[in-house]
């Protein structure tokens, strides 16, 4: 009720104020008459914490709600909307485990390490979730190599606005230069790479890179009758890329430093502080578990299948090393031999931390869905014969295998079955096509080397 005096009026339009008319001594003006300070003070205060109250009850139920919705009750069941995963442990004493998807991602590619197969799980999740790949410059899939990464080798350094790129998945070859590889990939960037045995890898490489034709020997006859260390042979590389000691090449090691052992040891170090997971290609599945659980991804994310793999006819050359040659391959190769155990002892202390059961759990569970990719997708398993069947898979060497996709087969059969270079051409086409039409919406003028 509205008083009829000049001083309630006003005081009405500030219903809080306090008034000091003669006569009183710091009344209140309001409905109901003039009231202390102190019972208004309460009444206010009473108000705001109903408000208060309601607000944090009503917020707490959204919440709950959105909980609800989103949380699965499967394994590794993927939140899309909020970019969250629920991992549940299969183990009896394993409890929920809830994580953040991981989308900044640095793959080191190294060569014959069963890294194209790697690589197709990080090509087809960028793919899936329309995420920024870095590619190279060129048609090629190589960034540089055998010289370092240089961001200018990139495909497109700046966006439609005319700001730097900043990139979330890189996984194709290159030469590992961090400095450079830092300015292009963001802070919170997870760091990977894999590793071979360099005995099966330096005979793979051997046979598939063609090296007896560059050092005019045969395998058998080079560990056989290998040449003093000082030899050419240890220095010299195929197209300058592809030799001796091939991963710590590709991981940045200088060749001069390959039969040091304190500078391999100082390398080894470096690459222990920068990379957060080596895979070791003998012991994939592990691998694969640790690596989901990393980045928090669901278990069909990581099933792979052996890409680039060579028909039998063409490993004949390692079945015939002795015990012996084998030991001298592992001489020859010492920089990655050094760098091969450290890392493997490294995964087997994260394995144990793990948990055997948990392991042994979650390995099941990726055999299990490699196999219904597998019958999913694969009609058959076939050598590539000709050149036409290399041209038509995108496949580089006529010496390996290659998988035929069946029809009617799920969509994601496609992403999976997808050579390297198919799939580099397919994303180089995908992003030149997203930055042309935004940069017809905007007006400006994009900045593109090679697109």
């Amino acid at each position: 009720m509205k008083s009829s005096n000049s001083t309630n009026t006003a005081a009405t339009s500030h219903p809080y104020r306090l008034l000091t008319g003669s006569g009183t001594t710091g009344a209140i003006a309001g409905a109901g008459g003039a009231h202390t300070p102190s019972v208004w003070r309460s009444r206010l205060w009473a108000t705001r914490r109903v408000r208060l109250l309601f607000t944090v009850c009503f917020l707490v139920a959204i919440c709950f709600l959105f909980s609800a919705s989103y949380t699965a009750p499967l394994i590794g069941v993927g939140l899309e909307e909020s970019g969250m995963v629920v991992l549940l442990g299969n183990g009896s004493d394993q409890g929920v485990y809830s994580c953040r998807r991981k989308e900044h991602i640095f793959f080191m590619k190294t060569h014959k390490c069963a890294s194209s197969s790697l690589q197709n799980v990080f090509f087809r999740y960028g793919d899936k979730h329309n995420l920024t790949i870095a590619l190279p410059l060129t048609n090629a899939n190589y960034f540089g190599h055998p010289a370092f990464f240089n961001r200018s080798m990139l495909q497109m350094e700046t966006t439609h606005t005319r700001q730097p790129i900043v990139y979330s998945i890189f996984a194709s070859h290159t030469r590992f230069h961090h400095g450079e590889v830092r300015k292009v990939m963001p802070t919170d960037t997870i760091y990977i790479t894999i590793l071979r045995d360099p005995v099966g890898l330096f005979g793979s490489m051997y046979s598939y890179y063609d090296l007896h034709t560059a050092y005019k020997l045969s395998l058998q006859d080079l560990v056989q009758h290998h040449p003093d260390p000082l030899d050419p042979i240890h220095r010299n590389r195929r197209y300058n890329k592809f030799g001796l000691n091939q991963m710590a090449f590709d991981l940045g090691l200088p060749v001069n430093a390959f039969r040091n052992t304190v500078a391999v040891d100082q390398f080894i170090q470096r690459l222990e502080e920068t990379f957060d997971l080596v895979l070791i290609a003998e012991r994939m599945s592990e691998s694969l578990v640790l690596l989901r659980y990393l980045l928090c991804w669901d278990v069909d994310d990581v099933v792979l299948f052996k890409k680039n793999a060579r028909s039998t006819l063409f490993k004949k050359s390692e079945e015939q090393l002795t015990p012996r040659d084998v030991n001298t391959l592992r001489t020859l190769n010492a920089a990655d031999q050094r760098i091969y155990d450290y890392f493997n002892a490294k995964l087997t202390e994260k394995v144990k931390r793990f948990g055997a059961q948990r392991m042994a759990d979650e390995k099941a569970l990726l055999d299990t869905r490699s196999k219904y990719w597998f019958e999913e997708c694969v009609e058959d398993v076939k050598k590539v014969d000709n050149e036409e069947t290399a041209k038509r898979m995108h496949i580089y060497s006529k010496k390996v295998m290659y998988f035929e996709e069946k029809d009617g087969a799920d969509p994601e059969c496609q992403r999976m079955l997808r050579e390297e270079l198919a799939y580099i051409a397919l994303l180089r086409e995908k992003q030149s096509y997203i930055n042309y039409n935004l940069t017809k919406v905007t007006g400006n003028t994009l900045i593109k080397r090679h697109l």
